[in-house]
């Protein structure tokens, strides 16, 4: 099956301007663990789903783009940089 494009986001998709992927991860890693307890009201546990649902669609989009960015850069003959440059 071959790979649609990717396409970019729409401006209610973009990201917020502090993102930061890692301090998102962490906050979605967080969501997982106190969902996985089982000790949480029904109420609690959606509202804690629903905000994961967010930060995982955003942390894929960021992942997305930064893809992206490195087949670009390697199809315009440009290599990654490494530790080394």
């Amino acid at each position: 099956m071959a790979k649609r494009p990717a396409k970019a986001p729409a401006a209610a998709d973009a990201l917020p301007d502090d993102f930061s992927y890692e301090a998102h991860a962490s906050r979605l890693d967080a969501i997982v663990q106190r969902l996985e307890s089982g000790q949480l009201p029904l109420a609690e546990s959606l509202r804690l789903f629903d905000e994961g649902q967010v930060l995982l669609r955003q942390c894929q989009q960021w992942l997305d783009r930064a893809r992206l960015r490195v087949s670009e850069a390697t199809d315009a003959g440009e290599r990654p940089l490494d530790d080394n440059d």
